[in-house]
């Protein structure tokens, strides 16, 4: 007599729907939920994804709603980990409201906020608020606020699938308002989480999320809302030993910081996001790989996650945009923006333009450049008629004056280009020795260096500065009762000694003063 042996059918829980109940009896083979396949319904099928505890991720930069809190995505400190296009820093008494948070399928989900907070002052009390504000556009078509039921329902019963048994189509049922309201803990360090306990979300409704921060001392960057699924609702907890249900535990909270720990690095964590993933999306989902942004084209991703191979300088998970620092998403990826570091005020560039932020004074794409760069989006210059761009802060207007410069650019230190008789840093007054600051120049003041103190004359009307025995114009003439005009004379002119015969005199022609020295012996 031949006994035949049956084996274990060995369905993943997740994958299948039949939850490791039952096979086909000759082959083995589990009923697979959508787009999944295998014998034991744990693979994908190609170009197809199971979500990770990530997929519910709301970006706190994106479209929210701030009070004593500033979006920044420009100046991204390396020190400060985040995802997406940057961050929001609170400080004070700080609200930071995340709008339009919808999930695809009923469950209950443990909200994270990834943040990073100085782990050497007192942190702030915060506390997180849920509130019902009308229909989701997720599942069934979106209603305003007034068309909501407004019911007292509590929570709608959910399949061990996690979905209603209210049909999907139907409006929100529960009333506008607030739906739930925790504490959550704060802590020091880079990439840190604060969790709640897990709340009970519906696919059909649309909700806020507003973090409430009590008297912040120093600022906190808030990364994003991670919804995660609570584990402990799916089949493939429920059927785990209790070593294997705190590694589950530990699986989930690996992911919630950042940077994320990553499940795959061990095989059971591996094992439960697949059986949790299938079970919570009834299968796997499309990649929708950009074909643009994708290397190859390609509309494979990853299994796990849905991540595409993206170009160079491609971001998102469908590598439909460029990361922060690149620009000009195409089908060659995305270029770098390659912001001067003395130019700019930071390394992000505009996606669109590629145009770099510039410090005041520095020339963009649209302004004449000092260096004659033209469609200059990487600040690398003044404007015209600028300079200090050494200085890394900005540019300082060189104000040469029109009149007296042969330019209206100065040189690097702010000295402007004069006219050869004109002077000063800004080309706005006449050299010593000239006079009539005018479009042509300036005019010799022409005073005689013999009878004027000095050879600089009055800017405007040429007037010089006679010494004390010389008068007329350029100080050449000596005065009455004095003659020869000297250069070494401080006066100018010496006084006339005609022996009372007059006062007047001059010098004789052929005749030069000379002093005698006669030593006269007693």
């Amino acid at each position: 007599m031949v006994f035949l042996e049956c084996l274990p059918c060995l369905c993943d829980v997740g994958g299948s729907t039949s939850q490791n109940t039952s096979c086909d009896i000759s082959t083995g083979q589990c009923d697979c939920r959508p787009n999944l396949q295998g014998l034991r319904c744990n693979e994908t099928q190609d170009s197809y994804f199971l979500p990770g505890m990530d997929f519910h991720l709301f970006e706190a930069e994106d479209e929210n709603t701030e009070t004593n809190c500033s979006v920044v995505t420009t100046e991204l400190p390396e020190t400060v980990p985040f995802t997406g296009r940057g961050f929001v820093s609170c400080t004070g008494s700080a609200v930071l409201t995340f709008n339009d948070v919808e999930v695809e399928q009923n469950w209950f989900y443990t909200l994270a906020l990834r943040h990073t907070a100085d782990n050497n002052t007192a942190l702030p009390l915060a506390y997180v608020e849920v509130i019902t504000v009308g229909s989701s556009e997720v599942n069934g078509s979106s209603v305003d606020d007034g068309s909501i039921q407004t019911n007292d329902s509590i929570a709608t019963n959910l399949t061990m699938d996690g979905n209603s048994t209210e049909e999907v189509s139907s409006p929100c049922p529960y009333k506008a308002g607030p739906a739930y309201t925790q504490n959550i803990a704060l802590t020091g360090g880079l990439g840190q989480v604060a969790v709640t306990s897990p709340v009970q979300l519906d696919s059909r409704c649309r909700y806020q999320v507003s973090l409430h921060l009590d008297g912040a001392g120093t600022p906190v960057t808030i990364d994003s809302l991670l919804l995660m699924p609570d584990v402990t609702k799916s089949v493939v907890y429920e059927l785990a030993d209790n070593n294997t249900k705190e590694l589950y535990q530990d699986c989930v909270r690996s992911s919630a910081p950042l940077p994320p720990g990553d499940p795959a690095s061990s095989e059971q964590c591996q094992l439960m996001v697949f059986s949790l993933s299938a079970q919570l999306y009834d299968g796997a989902r499309a990649c929708a790989c950009d074909p643009v942004g994708t290397v190859g084209g390609s509309s494979d991703c990853s299994t796990a996650g849905g991540q595409c191979r993206c170009k160079p300088g491609v971001g998102g998970a469908r590598c439909d945009t460029c990361t922060p620092g690149y620009h000009g998403f195409s089908s060659e990826g995305c270029t770098a923006c390659n912001c001067s570091d003395l130019g700019s005020v930071h390394f992000v560039c505009d996606l669109a333009t590629g145009q770099c932020p510039c410090h005041p004074g520095v020339s963009n794409a649209s302004m004449p450049s000092a260096r004659n760069l033209t469609a200059d989006l990487q600040c690398r210059s003044c404007q015209l008629n600028y300079f200090g761009f050494e200085g890394g802060t900005g540019c300082h207007p060189c104000l040469c004056n029109e009149t007296g410069s042969l330019s209206l650019q100065c040189n690097e230190t702010g000295l402007c280009h004069c006219q050869d008789t004109v002077g000063g840093g800004k080309c706005d007054v006449c050299l010593p020795g000239f006079f009539n600051f005018s479009s042509q120049g300036c005019s010799p003041c022409g005073c005689d260096e013999a009878g004027s103190e000095v050879i600089t004359c009055d800017q405007t009307d040429g007037s010089c500065t006679c010494k004390v025995n010389v008068e007329g114009e350029g100080c050449r003439t000596c005065r009455d009762t004095t003659f020869n005009l000297a250069g070494w004379n401080p006066d100018g002119c010496q006084e006339c000694f005609c022996f009372n015969h007059t006062d007047r005199c001059q010098s004789a022609v052929g005749f030069v003063m000379q002093n005698i020295t006669v030593e006269v012996n007693r």
